[in-house]
């Protein structure tokens, strides 16, 4: 199924983008991010989708949608996958398993040797801000 992209100017003169997905209209709120705030669908373009090919009306009590090569915009259904909350939270180390992430020499020395900004070190190792300062600075 085909995902058609929209820009439309609303009356402030401000872009919005939109996406549509099986005639259906998602506005984008965050840069990666299409929401439908319809009485019918109220979710995520990700979830929706996956709801979509997996005949289901919504997401299960305690489940996510998660982005397996961890990119928010590709929503592509071979790219997602449904798992329970702490499974994601433990994936993308959020909370208490945070602090079991490993911090690789390759890491080091991106941030010491190669000068890699927060950006790119998150993007490349889809690690925040915290451990990209406790890198840079040696603790």
């Amino acid at each position: 199924m085909k995902i058609i992209h929209l820009l439309k100017i609303n009356k402030n003169g401000e872009e919005v983008k939109y996406l549509i997905f099986n005639n259906i209209k998602f506005r984008q709120y965050f840069k990666t991010q299409y929401y439908n705030e319809s009485y019918k669908v109220n979710m995520f373009l990700h979830q929706y989708i996956y709801c979509y090919f997996n005949n289901l009306d919504k997401i299960p009590k305690g489940y996510v949608i998660h982005h397996k090569d961890f990119n928010k915009i590709n929503n592509d259904i071979s790219n997602l996958e449904l798992m329970t909350v702490f499974e994601h939270k433990s994936l993308h180390g959020i909370g208490k398993k945070h602090a079991l992430k490993k911090i690789t020499q390759e890491m080091i020395d991106d941030v010491i040797k190669n000068k890699i900004t927060m950006k790119n070190f998150k993007l490349k190792y889809n690690y925040g801000r915290s451990i990209w300062n406790k890198i840079k600075n040696k603790i």
